[in-house]
């Protein structure tokens, strides 16, 4: 059972889901360091385009115990997420009202010979859109506080065919809260946070479903020249409850003897921002796993750049 499991589940990628048997369904894609240094930070009323890119590299596959699995295949990928957020000046409990807007283009691919995932071709994720306020330079303790809150919805609308066992899309519907926000310690030292929770709707046409789960991006920045700032930062996934077959959360337990289907994993690396005089800003980071339970970890090049369009 587990070399099924592990042939049939996908890195999570935003925007990317792996098709699931009756027996084996999973999480659906997470913000994983998509966006961590001075997250909650807006630079103001306007229309923005963000772009990320991100490369994530499996190195190994660790199941319910933490323990590595030497049988699991390879899955490579490269994310290409595009962003719009307008942000107006009308104000809603007492916060800027917003709107974002992301659509992933990806490319996968597998290896491990005859135990390789069958990846379809397609490379359109999942729709995701929402509204937001945005709330700046606030007060803390008397210290600067700007924060953020969202609620978006995953709509399954990219490529996905039950012929392959890795799709760019998902089959089923997340809605997504969460809260972001960035704490100025100085001038020069913050601190900024990013918490989801994510609920999955049942899988289109099936009768499985994955279970809750909150996933995290942190960062702790340090300015050191201008508008130069390093940092430490990553994220980190914890599903809470179990999957579940026809609202059976037991099911898996009972017919394939899986003591726990509840995936997590742990990212940190190095990271560093810079914003231009022209208002380009951009974020690279290079994120590690450990910590992984029910899925692989691997290692995650992210840059992030955005701009104001007006």
């Amino acid at each position: 059972m587990w070399q099924l499991r592990i042939q049939l589940t996908l890195l999570l990628l935003l925007g990317i889901t792996a098709a699931g048997l009756a027996q084996d369904p999973v999480l659906p894609a997470a913000n994983f360091g998509m966006a961590n240094i001075q997250d909650g930070v807006s630079p103001g009323p306007g229309l923005y385009y963000v772009q990320y890119l991100q490369i994530y590299q499996a190195r190994e596959w660790r199941n319910a115990h933490g323990e590595q699995q030497e049988d699991a295949a390879g899955i490579s990928s490269l994310l290409s997420m595009h962003q719009l957020i307008y942000e107006t000046n009308r104000k809603v409990l007492g916060g800027n009202l917003a709107f974002s807007a992301l659509l992933p283009v990806v490319k996968l691919s597998s290896s491990g010979g005859n135990h390789a995932p069958t990846i379809n071709p397609g490379v359109i994720g999942g729709f995701i859109f929402g509204p937001v306020i945005q709330w700046s330079d606030r007060k803390l303790l008397g210290l600067s506080y700007w924060h953020r809150a969202e609620i978006d919805l995953a709509v399954p609308a990219g490529a996905y065919n039950t012929q392959y066992a890795v799709n760019p899309s998902s089959r089923f519907f997340t809605l997504t809260g969460y809260y972001a926000f960035t704490l100025f310690f100085t001038k020069d030292l913050s601190v900024s946070m990013r918490h989801h929770v994510n609920y999955n709707f049942r899988k289109i046409d099936a009768d499985t479903r994955a279970g809750m789960f909150y996933n995290m991006n942190y960062s702790l920045e340090q300015r050191i020249a201008g508008s130069l700032r390093a940092a430490v930062a990553g994220y980190y996934l914890r599903q809470f409850t179990q999957d579940d077959y026809r609202g059976d959360r037991h099911y898996y337990q009972r017919t394939y003897g899986i003591a726990d289907t509840r995936e997590q994993v742990l990212g940190i690396g190095p990271g560093i921002s810079y914003v231009t005089k022209g208002g380009l800003a951009a974020e690279a980071k290079v994120f590690f796993e450990t910590a992984a339970r029910n899925r692989t970890a691997g290692v995650r090049p992210t840059l992030k750049v955005a701009y104001k369009l007006n």
